[in-house]
């Protein structure tokens, strides 16, 4: 949690992109971020809701994960399906008749 800004939990997805590992195991990939490390660099780098969404549309993933991302105003809440590239999906809170929570499994919630 960043105080005044954005809170954020990672779950793992089980789709490991092996090609993606060996490439960033052989130095060819440097541009890809760990998930773990990725977190830390958000919260540094991050100061508002918008910023944390935003950056998590645009970093290289080493694997795929759900972020489940949360601000301090009203309707500020999203799951945001990543793989190593890009979003697959967003479930954002409020987008549909009385959505007043978003709960996150390890499954694709679009599927």
């Amino acid at each position: 949690m960043k105080p005044n800004g954005f809170s954020l939990s990672m779950n793992a997805k089980v789709e490991p992109d092996l090609a993606n590992i060996i490439q960033w195991m052989g130095g060819n990939r440097p541009d890809i971020e760990f998930a773990m490390y990725f977190d830390r660099k958000l919260f540094e780098e991050a100061n508002t809701f918008q910023e944390a969404q935003q950056f998590i549309y645009k970093v290289p993933l080493l694997s795929g994960a759900y972020f489940i991302l949360g601000g301090n105003k009203p309707g500020e809440g999203s799951v945001i399906v990543r793989n190593t590239t890009g979003v697959q999906f967003e479930r954002k809170l409020f987008d549909g008749d009385n959505d007043w929570f978003v709960l996150q499994t390890n499954y694709d919630p679009d599927k």
